[in-house]
């Protein structure tokens, strides 16, 4: 594959008219405990199904300690709850102000990066098959078939822009049918991903794969899923500060409930006399990326990013991931995709983890037309895709769940290596892997608690009960008080609900029956909840 290096311009939105200043990251010590999780009712429902109760991750950014650094002078460019860290930049002066203060943890300077895009072949004629090989490779012939085309899931997808993705028929559906939820420009700070720019059409193709619906042509892998499209890969500069613009976008895009994401990019390669990401370095923590998406996926996020195109030289960040499923690339007849980066990872992980089409996938591009696409930034959408279409069919399930059966399904899962990692994934089967029972899908736009301060899952159960207080009405001390059906107090217990402790895990020994919940603000007896348990045999 034809390897094209972006040109460097000295134009920036992030750029500095002082030379001696400098982009970088300050880690800071902690945060305020008493801030409220920055999370949506869709994002909450995403953890509640999951059993992921908010935490850490989800509480802001210490505002003081922000204003504290814009005191100074410094300009901050990005901040991260995940990493609980500014993006900023510093003087040299300023760089050793910051480390002298006492809510700092440590500062990280920041460096150039080169991304690299991948080649197109000739025009491809329209089919009278609308799904192509890379669907049918991977049972999505047969998922769609059975009504599973993601309805009901949410994909973010990061990339360098969607050119003319609002006025091409391909993706019509999606806007007519409501599913696009969001949209943000990160690189130049407003909500336009659809400028018909040069460099801005990568994600164009990339979504394509996803979610285009032209019949008889073209049929994405999660055609019927919903979608929030975040720009935040400059390619007329490539500098480190799009690694920082990507982990605040996927903070963003995980409070809005995203259930997957898709990274058809990655770093590898540093701008000359600043060090690249060695071999080494990948390692699973090193790269800030990729610690924002294994934190992702704790979030209950499964995380879908492209190997890299670097063949025998190895894998990009954050592919190195160990909870990142990293995709790596064959063609139509299932042989290895010359370009497609191999493993392992640095500390000898196997990588990529499944492989799917990624040399002559068919892809629509900003201008209209069909084409042969190659790179792994193609096959990593097939499985996202295929991905949308196992949660659809099995929505009860978790990240790990979801994961482990992708993997189990595919062809080498015997005997994996650092090529095709454990192979191609095929729906079917890892339907199977699950259990699958053809039970109806639940919608993604619900809200856990409605009118209520408490959400209560799952339920019926099999005795284990969870409670989670909405985020909006925190703090207090509470009676947790549950009877049977004639009155009989069966538990009784005392908690204090607040910022860091939204969950309680209520079991019930009494056996199985309808029980009834009852929860009392401690000091004043005043009610705060009260609902129906039902506990079902063994």
């Amino acid at each position: 594959m034809r390897l094209i290096l972006l040109i460097l311009i000295p134009v920036c939105l992030f750029s500095q008219p002082v030379s001696a200043q400098e982009n970088g990251w300050i880690f800071l010590k902690d945060k305020n405990l008493n801030d409220i999780p920055v999370l949506s009712p869709h994002a909450l429902s995403n953890r509640m199904n999951q059993g992921i109760a908010p935490d850490f991750y989800d509480l802001p950014v210490n505002k003081v300690y922000v204003q504290t650094l814009k005191n100074s002078g410094i300009s901050i460019l990005a901040t991260s709850r995940w990493l609980n860290a500014v993006f900023a930049t510093m003087t040299p002066d300023q760089w050793i102000w910051a480390q002298k203060q006492a809510f700092v943890q440590s500062v990280r300077p920041g460096s150039t990066l080169h991304t690299y895009v991948s080649d197109l072949s000739p025009v491809f004629p329209p089919q009278s098959n609308r799904y192509a090989p890379q669907l049918q490779m991977l049972g999505l012939e047969q998922m769609h078939g059975n009504g599973f085309t993601g309805q009901g899931v949410i994909i973010a997808v990061f990339d360098n822009g969607f050119a003319n993705v609002d006025s091409l028929e391909g993706f019509a559906h999606i806007f007519r049918e409501n599913r696009l939820l969001a949209t943000r420009d990160f690189v130049d700070g407003d909500v336009d991903v659809f400028e018909p720019c040069s460099q801005c059409r990568h994600g164009t193709q990339v979504l394509s794969v996803l979610a285009a619906n032209m019949p008889g042509q073209l049929i994405g892998a999660a055609p019927d899923a919903s979608y929030i499209l975040i720009r935040t890969e400059n390619s007329y500069e490539e500098t480190k500060a799009e690694e920082a613009l990507f982990i605040t976008a996927a903070e963003w895009a995980d409070s809005l409930g995203a259930q997957i994401f898709n990274l058809s990019y990655g770093y590898r390669y540093f701008d000359p006399g600043e060090g690249d990401y060695l071999l080494g370095d990948l390692d699973g923590n090193t790269s800030l990326i990729t610690r924002a998406a294994d934190i992702a996926a704790s979030r209950g996020i499964l995380v879908v990013t492209s190997a890299g195109n670097y063949g025998k030289d190895g894998i990009q960040a954050p592919a190195d991931g160990d909870s990142v499923l990293a995709i790596g690339g064959v063609d139509e007849n299932r042989n290895l995709y010359a370009s497609s980066s191999r493993g392992p990872t640095a500390d000898g992980r196997i990588k990529p983890d499944l492989t799917a089409m990624g040399e002559g996938v068919r892809t629509l591009i900003y201008s209209g037309e069909l084409r042969n696409s190659n790179g792994t930034s193609f096959a990593s959408p097939l499985v996202a895709g295929l991905a949308a279409t196992i949660i659809q069919a099995q929505p009860q399930t978790n990240w790990t769940q979801r994961r482990d059966a992708l993997l189990k399904s595919a062809d080498r899962y015997a005997a994996p290596d650092n090529n095709f990692g454990y192979g191609i994934p095929f729906g079917p089967e890892a339907l199977r892997q699950l259990g699958f029972t053809k039970t109806k899908s639940v919608p993604f736009a619900e809200d856990p608690f409605g009118q209520n301060d408490f959400f209560v899952f799952p339920n019926p159960s099999n005795h284990s009960f969870t409670l989670i207080q909405n985020p909006e009405n925190i703090g207090f001390e509470a009676v947790i008080r549950v009877t049977d059906i004639s009155g009989r107090v069966v538990f009784r217990d005392e908690w204090t609900f607040g910022n860091m402790h939204l969950q309680y895990n209520l079991t019930l020994e009494s056996g199985p029956g309808i029980y009834y919940i009852l929860i009392l603000e401690k000091e004043n007896n005043t009610r705060k909840f009260a609902g129906k348990l039902v506990f079902l045999p063994d």
